[in-house]
């Protein structure tokens, strides 16, 4: 009997002498790539973990693999940045719950590409009873369904996410859409929210609390967009009434701060996470109960300053000669009650969150991310893009 160590010698060379037997059995590939069924193809294969070659689980499988998603909201802002997306870089299946009057909002070319890995579920989000038994296939959620306010706030922000995380099975991952507002810089959420907010931000608050408690262990990221800008946003027109103010802008100092995200940047995050899900650093809980937390993004571009946005606005042609005038620092000269009255006589709505805005004025966030913190590349990455020349959006 062979010793140890010659039995180990033997052993390898037969398994050499096998791998170039059944090497031989293959053509030669094209490629330079090294595959399995050659020696250096088995040591690289060994060099992975069994899970990612193997393994019904790995990242690779999950990509690769065609899913059902479902995407509520689909004609937003963000909803249909999604969409697109989704149909042009990804074989996956979509569901799209659109209200009735929404329809016209999908644009009628792009529905006849990509008819075929679409469907349209007509319904409205204050009565979702239709849904309960046709969500058993989605892999992942997309809730992007927002009420800016009124009677369906709470029914549509609250009631229905409730009713559709409660319905999707329990291996589907969940991409829930909330909004910044209602967080501080460590994701805590934050009480000034509910306190001072529109019904939009309190419905916002108590949807999210109600996640935390009842479905943290639940397949479910939540993300943070800022500022949102693109087509059919709520702040599409906002540059566009600063140039009407032109001449008062070039007299003002406004110190304040906050982040912005397109879109169509946010869309892309969104696709990454649907085929690759990766597992966030950065959590969001209640301050009370840090237990009980959920994984969570900040969508964002770097911050910018109310002063680049207004230089932007009221930039001048190179050869323009004007008088110096000193700027006002409104901000720090006036207490937040008369600027509401001037911002009242000015024709403007104040609120307790317009109030509560202008006291905090700085809306940073040190754990923003964007599409560079993945690898992908930003369309809209400063806020000089959103700005034409002449000062229009």
């Amino acid at each position: 009997m062979n010793d140890p160590p010659t039995r180990n010698v033997s052993q390898c060379c037969f398994l050499l002498s096998w791998l170039s037997v059944s090497q031989r059995r293959y053509k030669k590939p094209k490629s330079k790539k090294y595959h399995s069924h050659s020696i250096f193809g088995a040591f690289r294969l060994v060099s992975y973990p069994p899970d990612f070659v193997f393994g019904s689980n790995s990242c690779w499988s999950s990509c690769r693999r065609s899913k059902t998603i479902l995407i509520s909201g689909a004609t937003g802002c963000i909803g249909r940045q999604i969409w697109l997306q989704l149909m042009q870089h990804t074989n996956h299946r979509v569901k799209l719950i659109v209200r009735k009057d929404s329809l016209s909002k999908l644009d009628a070319a792009i529905w006849k590409k990509y008819s075929r890995r679409s469907q349209v579920w007509t319904v409205d989000l204050e009565d979702i009873r239709g849904l309960s038994h046709r969500l058993g296939e989605i892999d992942c959620a997309i809730l992007a369904a927002t009420s800016w306010g009124g009677s369906s706030a709470f029914a549509v922000n609250v009631d229905a996410t409730l009713q559709l995380v409660q319905w999707l099975p329990k291996h589907c991952h969940i991409l829930y859409f909330s909004t910044a507002s209602i967080i501080d810089k460590d994701g805590f959420l934050l009480e000034e929210a509910y306190r001072f907010g529109t019904l939009y931000l309190q419905s916002k608050y108590v949807a999210l609390q109600k996640l935390l408690a009842l479905y943290p262990h639940r397949n479910i990221t939540v993300l943070f967009p800022t500022l949102v800008v693109g087509p059919h946003s709520h702040l599409a027109d906002v540059v566009d009434s600063l140039t009407s103010w032109k001449r008062l802008l070039e007299h003002i100092y406004l110190d304040a701060s906050a982040h912005f995200i397109h879109a169509t940047d946010a869309a892309k995050i969104v696709v990454h996470f649907v085929n690759w899900n990766p597992k966030p650093s950065f959590y969001t809980c209640h301050r009370s109960n840090p237990t009980q937390k959920l994984p969570a993004l900040i969508l964002g571009q770097p911050c910018f300053t109310a002063e680049q946005l207004i230089q932007l606005v009221v930039a001048r042609p190179p050869n323009h000669k004007t008088r110096w005038i000193p700027r006002i620092p409104i901000l720090s000269l006036f207490p937040p009650v008369l600027l509401s009255r001037i911002l009242v006589w000015f024709g403007a709505t104040v609120d307790p969150w317009v109030l509560y805005c202008l006291r905090k004025r700085h809306f940073v966030y040190p754990n923003a991310v964007a599409p560079e913190h993945f690898g992908l590349t930003s369309q809209w990455r400063h806020v000089s893009q959103l700005v034409h020349e002449d000062g229009s959006s």
